[in-house]
C-alpha cells in the first residue's frame, strides 16, 4: 500500500512482440510496475516508443507476449473471454482521435448508451435515456441540443466529451488515457485535461495518462514512467522527475520543453543525434547508446538494469553518476 491505498494495477515484466519478415518486433519489452488506486500515472516518450502498445496489452485489446498483468488482485494475462467481458466494466480507455474512435453512423445518444447494450444493463428504455443524459451532463454536454446529433457536427472538444462519457459509462476504476487531448486545439486541451482531473477525484478512478507532452504529463500525472523504444528508461513522482532528472534521454526530453517567456537565456534545447536504431530483434545494449552524447563502450555492450536510485526514482543507465553530475 501507498499511503493507504491499496495497488490497483500492477505489471510484471510485461512484453509485446510483433511478428515481422526480418523477425519479432520489440515494441515492449519488460515493463513493470506498481499503479494505486486513485492515482495517475504518465506514460511518456517520443512516437513509436510503445506508449499506446503498453496501454492496449494491459487491457487486454491485443496479447501480451510474456509477463504478468494483475488487476484488483486477479491476474488477467490469460483470463477468459467470458471473464474479459465482464473485466471490461472496470477498464475502459480514451481513444486519441475522437473523430476516428466515434461511430459516424450513430447518433450521441446511441454512442454513449452503446455499452449499455452491450452489456445488457438498464433494460427500461426511460431509465437508459436518463443515464445517458446523466453522463452527457457529467463531461460538460447538453443534452438537449447534442444527443440526436452526429460525431461530423460537432467540434473536436464535444467529440472527445463524448468519448469520455462513453468510458465512464459502465463506472469503471481504471481507464486508459491515450493520448486524448494531442489532436485538440490548446485551449480545449486545458478544458478537457480539467475535466478528467475534477472526474478522477469525483468518481475516485485511476489512470494511465499517455502522452508525448511533458508539461501534460506533469500537470495530470503523480508518477511519470519514461520509455524508450519499448524499454522504461526512468520513474520517479512527477515532481522529482523534473527537478532532478536522471537519464540523458529525459534530460532531452524535458530540455525540449517550449518556453513561453521570449526573454528567457536559459539552457539551449539538447538536440539528439545519431540514428533510432532498429526495434527488430535489437541487440542487447543500451537501446539509447547510438543517440545518447554520453554513451561509452560498456553501454554498447550490456543492457542497463533498471534499478532504484533514491527514494522511489528509478532509471536504467550505465553512467547514472555521469548523468546526476
Amino acid at each position: 500500500m501507498s499511503n493507504g491505498k491499496n495497488v490497483l494495477l500492477e505489471v510484471q515484466n510485461l512484453k509485446k512482440y510483433f511478428d515481422t519478415p526480418r523477425g519479432p518486433l520489440h515494441a515492449v519489452d519488460d515493463i513493470s510496475f506498481k499503479l494505486f488506486e486513485g492515482e495517475t500515472l504518465g506514460v511518456v516518450g517520443e512516437s513509436g516508443c510503445g506508449k499506446s502498445t503498453l496501454g492496449r496489452t494491459i487491457l487486454r485489446l491485443i496479447p501480451s507476449t510474456a509477463g504478468k498483468i494483475i488487476f484488483n488482485g486477479t491476474d488477467i494475462t490469460h483470463i477468459r473471454r467470458k471473464d474479459l467481458r465482464e473485466l471490461r466494466k472496470q477498464m475502459q480507455i480514451i481513444f486519441q482521435d475522437p473523430f476516428a474512435s466515434l461511430d459516424p453512423k450513430m447518433s450521441v445518444f446511441q454512442i454513449i448508451n452503446e455499452p449499455f447494450k452491450i452489456h445488457k444493463l438498464y433494460k427500461d428504455k426511460q431509465e437508459r435515456f436518463n443515464r445517458v443524459t446523466e453522463l452527457m451532463e457529467i463531461v460538460g454536454l447538453d443534452p438537449h441540443y447534442i444527443i440526436n446529433t452526429y460525431p461530423h457536427e460537432l467540434d473536436g472538444g464535444r467529440r472527445q466529451r463524448i468519448g469520455v462519457a462513453r468510458a465512464l459509462a459502465l463506472n469503471p476504476k481504471f481507464i486508459v488515457c491515450d493520448e486524448p487531448v494531442s489532436a485538440l486545439d490548446v485551449s480545449i486541451q486545458a478544458q478537457i485535461l480539467n475535466l478528467m482531473m475534477d472526474l478522477k477525484d469525483e468518481l475516485d478512478l485511476t489512470y494511465i495518462f499517455i502522452t508525448h507532452n511533458l508539461s501534460v504529463a506533469k500537470h495530470i500525472s503523480d508518477d511519470i514512467l519514461v520509455m524508450y523504444m519499448g524499454k522504461m528508461v526512468e520513474k520517479a513522482s512527477s515532481d522529482r522527475l523534473f527537478e532532478n532528472p536522471l537519464h540523458p534521454y529525459t534530460k532531452a526530453l524535458l530540455s525540449a520543453i517550449p518556453i513561453p517567456d521570449a526573454s528567457y537565456k536559459g539552457k539551449e534545447a539538447e538536440v539528439l543525434q545519431g540514428e533510432v536504431t532498429s526495434p527488430v530483434m535489437p541487440s542487447e545494449n543500451c537501446r539509447f547508446s547510438p543517440r545518447c552524447p554520453l554513451a561509452r563502450e560498456e553501454c554498447f555492450s550490456a543492457s542497463p538494469e533498471f534499478v532504484e536510485v533514491e527514494d522511489k526514482h528509478y532509471v536504467a543507465c550505465h553512467l547514472i553518476k555521469k548523468c546526476n553530475n
